[in-house]
Order: C-alpha cells, then structure tokens, then sequence
C-alpha cells in the first residue's frame, strides 16, 4: 500500500490505499461501484470524493447506514452488515472521467481507501436508440388505456423497432 497525502477537502489527512481499480462507464448510463472498508471503520463517515489537479472534493459524504444518501448525480449507501458501500453516478458525462476516492474515516483518522480511475466513453447511437426504445415502451405500459395514444406509441416503437436493427 502507498501512502497518500490529501487535501483536507476531501475529510483526512494521511491514508492508505490499494491499488487503482479501473472501470469504465458510457454517456447517459448509470455508473456503479462497490467500495469495501474494514470493520473497524463500520461506524465512521464514507465518503467519494474527485481528485482533480487542483483540488480534492468530496462528492458525497454520509455517516448513514443502510439508506442512500444523494448528493445532485451521486449516491451512496453504506451496507453495514456486509462492510461496502455503493457509489452511484446517474447520467454519466464524458468530463466525469477521472481519478476518484471512496473510503470510511473521520477528520483525525487514518483511514484505508481505495483509488478508482473511470473511463466514459461516448455512447453510441445504437446505445442511445436502445435507451429511447426502453423509455417509451415504458411510456407506453403507462398510457396504454388511452386508444389513440396507443396507437401513437405503437407506431413508434415498430418504427425504432425497424431502424434499431
């Protein structure tokens, strides 16, 4: 393990930390990662912060357990009976590719924490067809009942149908 030394922004000062994990992640998607941390850090804040080249910001910090808590796109909920929690990023941007933190600890701990490098990529107009074809056969479940809606969407989804393959 090295020993990294980070910006009070982020809530510590000295910590530990493994490897890099590497994960990628698309535009408009959801991003998910788990972020494990000792037993003796269960009762302490977690935390996921953005390493820029300037800066360390926490990007969300809770002392929760088992709910998530959010802060704008991120999430994270603590499972204190398995000793991880969940990083959640909604709508993925390209410019959210980067070098990020998750771990537990509090203001005067030494904590363990994990580095993580994502990679988002442009999505694809396959990708995207696939999102619009989920989001109005959704649509379509809800207003069904109405007679020419249905058919309005119906029309639709053979179409996306048609050209999505």
């Amino acid at each position: 393990s090295d020993f990294i030394i980070l910006p009070f922004a982020c809530g510590f000062y000295v910590f530990a930390c493994d490897q890099p994990t590497f994960v990628s992640g698309t535009e408009g998607q959801m991003f998910d990662f788990r972020c494990e941390y000792q037993n003796d850090m269960k009762n302490h804040s977690k935390y996921f912060c953005c390493i820029t080249s300037d800066k360390s910001d926490h990007l969300v910090r809770t002392s929760k357990h088992n709910q998530w808590t959010k802060e704008g796109r991120v999430s994270l909920y603590d499972n204190m009976t398995a000793d991880f929690f969940l990083i959640r990023v909604d709508n993925l941007y390209l410019n959210d590719s980067g070098m990020y933190w998750c771990g537990a600890g509090g203001d005067d701990s030494n904590v363990r924490m994990s580095k993580i490098y994502l990679n988002v990529s442009q999505a694809h107009i396959n990708q995207i067809i696939l999102v619009l074809f989920e989001l109005i056969t959704e649509l379509y479940d809800l207003i069904k009942s109405s007679c020419r809606m249905h058919r309005l969407c119906q029309s639709i989804i053979e179409l996306l149908i048609t050209h999505g393959s």
